[in-house]
């Protein structure tokens, strides 16, 4: 697979406001909430589409070494690293206590492992930049006394605090097994890899694995931008076990807050990166991010698969995959934030709650789904709404995606969204999409009638339907037809998709204008095909 950087090209236009309820706010700000409602449009805000965002993909690559350090021992490896300067290891080494750095340095493992052997964490870094590349970190634990801030108690592998300046670069490494503590005091954050207050983190061809933390299994970040690309997480957990309202058990994977804090940066790129069987208790089973509002923070996933992620909390949870939320407790004083979801699949990921695959709230902030699968996505809940997708709020755009056999136990099978979310499908498929209540609320697709700009297209096989409304018109231009589609696989492009077969009706069938290429980069040309497949 072709290693990407992203770069946003993009003009911040203000958003209608959705407010919300339910939500509690720490000592560090963040606001965290399990809330389903919705809330009223801000004032003065606009509804017309701001410019799109785009996402092109091109990674770094990792420094060349000039005439480095050679170190086989865990105390040679500590006074380099204390040094400053290029380092390379000659052989695998096991320390009993961890690396602190205060000077910009390099540490190319060249193949070999740094284990922590269960009793310390490894990488320390203060104030300077710290690269790390080409080799395995594992078995680091992090046992900072809890008297320390908590920024020191987290990343059991690599942990920076940057305070606004620097640069932590991870190239080829491979994280296993590392842990922090399951419990405060602070916001705990990162199993493996901790940044605190660092403008720019980039994340290429690496691996994280079996990683467990209170929050974010395998990433934790405060105040910081992360680009993260061609990277792998795999079987991380959250170990925090506190009530919906404490900072535990949030991120499977990655667990963020307050991109912009460290006043120069405010971005999240994952691009080519694949996250499975992560496991959260109480949000976002894969990835959980709360952004300060108006603050020009832009988040963009491309290219990237979520599969057999999930939450576990037995009172809800949210987001199986992915929980995005703007914290309204900020003034409006710069640009909406924006997120931006292309070219991703989401299956089998699975909540109580709401938002089998992705949970959205915003108060002034924007989405766009474009060119997504969402393929058995679930909330398993007797109230679970939003089998694939749960908007709490903001404006959110849906082109060209494909939700098929999503289930809600409650209502949304593919889309739940608040009554004041403002949600628009465009060139959109559906298909199967089911939930468990009847009574006449069983609108499977989505809970209610969505914006329509134009081409949707629905099905739902008689033997599903429970009553009438089963198969109720996603939005009011919606197509009931079936679309024959075929099952997930690999049809080339960086994630799985559903093809269409030449005689399907959602072939051609879509509005002109919306995007020009499908899930894969392949182009779109006159009539485009409806979901995230195209036909060539």
């Amino acid at each position: 697979m072709t290693p990407w950087r992203i770069a946003l090209v993009a003009s911040f236009l203000l958003g209608c406001a959705a407010d919300s309820t339910g939500a509690e706010t720490d000592t560090d700000g963040e606001t965290q909430t399990d809330a389903e409602g919705g809330g009223s449009a801000e004032e003065g805000g606009t509804t017309d589409p701001p410019p799109p965002l785009m996402a092109s993909c091109d990674a770094p690559s990792p420094p060349t070494l000039d005439a480095p350090t050679d170190v086989a021992t865990a105390d040679e490896l500590r006074a380099a690293v204390a040094a400053g300067g290029e380092i390379r290891l000659t052989a695998d080494i096991t320390t009993d206590a961890p690396f602190p750095s205060t000077q910009p340095v390099v540490v190319d493992g060249a193949g070999h492992t740094i284990s922590g052997g269960g009793s310390t964490h490894l990488f320390v870094a203060e104030d300077a930049d710290l690269t790390v590349m080409n080799m395995t970190l594992r078995d680091a634990v992090n046992r900072v006394s809890d008297d320390e801030h908590f920024s020191r108690r987290s990343g059991a592998a690599v942990m920076m605090r940057g305070n606004g300046a620097g640069t932590l670069s991870v190239y080829g490494v491979n994280f296993e097994d590392n842990t922090i503590g399951d419990t405060g005091p602070g916001d705990l954050r990162g199993g493996a890899l901790y940044a605190f207050a660092v403008p720019d983190v980039v994340i290429v061809d690496s691996q994280f694995t079996g990683n467990a933390g209170s929050n974010g299994g395998a990433i934790g970040g405060l105040g910081s931008s992360f680009s993260i690309v061609n990277t792998s997480f795999v079987d991380n957990e959250t170990t925090g076990q506190g009530g919906t309202g404490a900072l535990e058990g949030r991120g499977g994977a990655i667990s963020l807050d307050a991109l912009s804090q460290n006043e120069q940066t405010a971005y999240l790129e994952v691009c080519g990166s694949f996250f499975e069987s992560n496991r959260a208790k109480h949000a976002g089973g894969a990835l959980a991010l709360v952004t300060h509002q108006w603050q020009g923070a832009t988040v963009v996933i491309d290219q990237t698969t979520f599969r057999n992620n999930s939450t576990n909390d037995s009172a809800g949870g949210s987001g199986g995959a992915i929980y995005l939320q703007d914290d309204e407790n900020y003034p409006r004083e710069g640009d909406a934030n924006r997120a931006l979801i292309s070219g991703s699949t989401f299956e089998g990921n699975e909540t109580l709650g709401g938002g089998g695959g992705l949970w959205f709230l915003t108060e002034s902030g924007r989405l766009e789904l474009h060119n997504n699968t969402f393929f058995e996505n679930r909330t398993t809940a007797s109230m679970g709404m939003g089998g694939a997708v749960a908007l709490v709020g903001g404006p959110t755009e849906v082109t060209h995606c494909t939700f098929a056999d999503n289930h809600a136990q409650f209502h949304g099978g593919g889309i739940q969204a608040a009554q004041d979310a403002l949600v628009t499908v465009t060139n959109s498929l559906f298909a199967n999409n089911t939930s468990d209540r009847d009574g006449g609320w069983a609108w499977f697709h989505a809970n209610r009638e969505l914006g329509d700009g134009g081409g949707n297209i629905q099905w739902l096989d008689a033997a599903l339907e429970i009553d009438s409304n089963s198969n109720k018109l996603v939005s009011p231009g919606a197509s009931i037809a079936d679309p024959q589609l075929m099952s997930l696989e690999d049809n080339g492009g960086a994630t799985h998709t559903m093809a269409l077969p030449s005689g399907s009706p959602a072939v051609d069938a879509g509005v002109e204008g919306a995007l020009p290429n499908d899930q894969r980069g392949e182009p779109r040309s006159g009539a485009p095909d409806v979901g995230a497949y195209e036909v060539q």
